[in-house]
């Protein structure tokens, strides 16, 4: 098999021109320039931003590659670090692993002599385009994108097509301590909640904020009330996130332990007092509860509970 190496042609080396690269390369590619190559002599993108891939997302993408093959080749570039390893990944990392997992040995790809930048450029862009992309990961890939081509927060929001204050909201999150960020990339949290916690000082008060994020399952406008009082008090005792948020009214679970006895004695009542008693509780605590609907029904529960009725008669 040939490993034939293809040029950039009319790929200019220009900032525009490598924002647009990843459909530049389609669009100008022949199938002539797509060769085979054996998944053992590619690497992965030392720059990938994606630090963690969807384990169920893969696995999808895999059983259709087993089905319909890789319909868009992978682009690479030259690797000359190892004697094993031919070709770095500049775009297709996710493709990459997926056809790993089902099992398939050669993969089409496209040769291009990209530098570092070039290929940093491509993977992060490319990565930015995906929609599944967790806040932080974006969040770093638009910074590195903002350092390498010394781009201000409204150029680079322009080279990528977004909104100045989504970059600028986007990257912010790159402030929050380590142990934040870690519960975004675990979806433990929404970014939404992140860029609340960014308005506390206090990192005790952040750290007990972002607990009780977790512990009562704040929605991102539960937690701006409760930093609108932060604001106005500078601190969150434990009795406020207790009384001034209130936590997730949680389905009551019945008792499935109930002992028979309890059970046996509900129907009984149920019997007596025609389907309108019932009992609450364990044979150490619990409450009885008898309804009526008229005068009759209350003068027969007296009767029965052996109760003198004479002033109600």
């Amino acid at each position: 098999m040939s490993n034939k190496k293809i040029g950039i042609g009319g790929l200019g080396r220009g900032i525009n021109q490598i924002f647009n690269t990843t459909e530049t390369v389609h669009e100008n590619t022949n199938d002539s320039d797509i060769i085979l190559v054996h998944v053992m002599d590619i690497k992965a993108n030392q720059h990938q931003p994606r630090k963690k891939f969807n384990e169920d997302s893969l696995k999808e993408l895999a059983n259709s590659i087993k089905n319909q093959g890789i319909v868009q080749p992978l682009i690479v570039r030259p690797y000359e670090g190892s004697e094993h390893i031919k070709y770095e990944i500049v775009a297709g990392e996710r493709r990459f692993r997926a056809a790993k997992m089902a099992g398939i040995n050669e993969v089409p790809v496209i040769v291009r002599d990209y530098t570092d930048t070039e290929a940093m450029t491509i993977a992060l862009i490319e990565n930015l385009q995906r929609e599944d992309l967790n806040a932080i990961d974006e969040a770093e890939a638009l910074n590195q994108l903002r350092i390498v081509h010394n781009l201000s927060q409204e150029e680079l929001a322009e080279k990528i097509g977004k909104s100045r204050s989504n970059v600028a909201n986007t990257l912010r999150l790159l402030s929050l301590p380590e142990n934040i960020k870690r519960m975004i990339v675990n979806n433990e949290i929404k970014a939404g909640h992140g860029r609340a916690l960014l308005c506390i000082t206090n990192p005790h008060d952040q750290q007990f904020l972002c607990s009780s994020i977790i512990e009562h399952s704040l929605s991102v406008r539960e937690v701006e009330k409760a930093l609108d009082y932060w604001k106005e008090h500078g601190s969150f005792p434990a009795e406020l996130m207790q009384n001034y948020i209130a936590p997730k009214k949680k389905e009551k679970k019945e008792n499935t332990e109930i002992c028979q006895a309890i059970k046996n004695i509900d129907v009984k009542l149920k019997d007596i007092f025609h389907k309108k008693a019932t009992i609450k509780g364990t044979e150490d605590k619990g409450s009885i509860k008898i309804n009526y609907k008229n005068k009759d029904e209350l003068l027969y529960i007296l009767s029965v509970l052996s109760i003198e009725s004479k002033e109600i008669d």
